[in-house]
């Protein structure tokens, strides 16, 4: 949620967020505020936290958001067994992007490349893909299955998938 948002939410003045997070600035900054009045900080507190996906859904496309849910996503779809030239090709984005974000290497994406691969991740989630190496490489990488994985958390840097055992088949 933005500075803005919080202060129209809370019934209170931007300047008043601002100086909480920052301080007041100028020659005599002391760094954020120590002490707020009861009344505004009940007014901030009463200000509900919009969930995760509520945050993307509602940010711009060329926004940066975290890259954790896309890359779990993506990661699960290999696991599903989809390259990630077949992915890379689903979504029109280049492979090197693919590859950099199933590999960890990017931080943040786009909120459009969050959404793109939402949208492909709940499309193909319960479609297995063809490649027996892309699902190799996501075994050797203990990359989750689709379905291991929780709406509510997938998204959350501290969520971990549903752990599943293989059954053994009786003979």
């Amino acid at each position: 949620m933005s500075n803005p948002a919080i202060a129209a939410a809370a019934g209170v003045s931007l300047s008043t967020v601002r100086s909480l997070l920052a301080g007041r600035g100028g020659a005599r900054d002391t760094g954020p505020s120590k002490r707020v009045f009861g009344t505004v900080a009940a007014s901030l507190l009463a200000v509900a936290v919009p969930e995760r996906g509520a945050v993307v859904a509602a940010t711009a496309d060329g926004c940066q958001v975290d890259a954790t849910g896309t890359r779990r996503r993506l990661r699960s779809l290999v696991a599903a067994g989809y390259r990630q030239v077949e992915l890379a090709d689903r979504l029109g984005w280049p492979k090197d992007t693919v590859s950099r974000v199933v590999a960890g290497r990017a931080v943040k994406v786009t909120a459009r490349h969050h959404r793109d691969v939402e949208a492909l991740f709940l499309k193909l989630q319960l479609v297995p893909g063809d490649s027996v190496r892309a699902r190799e490489r996501a075994r050797r990488n203990g990359w989750a299955l689709p379905l291991q994985w929780d709406e509510g958390t997938i998204d959350d840097p501290g969520g971990r998938p549903v752990a599943c055992r293989a059954r053994s088949r009786a003979a």
